[in-house]
């Protein structure tokens, strides 16, 4: 027994559309779909392409501000270029505290850009008050009021190098990285801890009772801590 023929009316989209109820056989749902996605994602990369002409524009790009010192902030005593380094040397003295300071401007700016600060800490006794005082200097500022600033700083920066030292006569600074952004953040943390610790302020006395153990012998066996 022959079957009637199926009318065309019945069905004429494809398999998949049976199992969703409100598909269209004419794919128009689908096409308004795409277009309100097409829409929305080239509005998005207009704006991003705007707010990066803006930021050009306005002499930033993104991330830290540019280190920017006055003109008669610093006084030029010497200046020769070094052969063997293919760099020109510079040396300044900070017109108001009279602090040198050493610049080496190599030629390739594809090497890293390296921050060096050096107090002398000439000591009288081995307490180890230097190394105290480093330890202080770590321990939050006036604009980084959080607990260990440079290890927040090395979890997530991308520093070649990062380091604090105490030596016999010397207290150092050392931070260097090839991306200039991170750079200038990082210098900024420095300088910050350096010269606006939170530890000599009032309220902040914690922070010096909590870094300055100190553990001395007693006897042949026994630890005490030193008064």
């Amino acid at each position: 027994m022959l079957r009637p023929p199926r009318s065309k009316g019945r069905f004429q989209g494809d398999a998949t559309t049976l199992s969703n109820p409100y598909a269209d056989t004419d794919g128009y749902r689908r096409r308004r779909r795409y277009a309100v996605y097409a829409a929305m994602a080239t509005i998005l990369i207009t704006g991003i392409v705007a707010a990066v002409k803006g930021g050009k524009k306005n002499g930033k790009s993104g991330g830290s501000a540019p280190l920017k010192a006055p003109k008669d902030a610093y006084k030029l005593l010497s200046e020769y270029d070094l052969p063997e380094l293919k760099a020109k040397i510079k040396l300044m003295e900070h017109t108001t505290s009279g602090m040198p300071i050493l610049t080496v401007v190599p030629e390739d700016a594809s090497q890293d850009a390296v921050f060096g600060m050096s107090f002398r800490t000439l000591l009288s006794d081995h307490s180890g008050i230097a190394y105290v005082v480093q330890k202080c200097i770590q321990d939050g500022s006036e604009n980084y009021p959080v607990k260990d600033p440079f290890n927040q700083l090395d979890r997530g920066s991308l520093r070649t190098h990062m380091e604090s030292f105490v030596e016999k006569d010397r207290t150092g600074f050392i931070y260097a990285s090839r991306n200039q952004v991170d750079f200038r953040n990082g210098v900024r943390v420095y300088l910050d801890g350096i010269f606006k610790p939170n530890f000599i302020k009032d309220g902040f006395n914690w922070i010096y009772r909590q870094e300055a153990w100190r553990l001395i012998p007693v006897g042949k066996t026994d630890i005490g801590l030193a008064g």
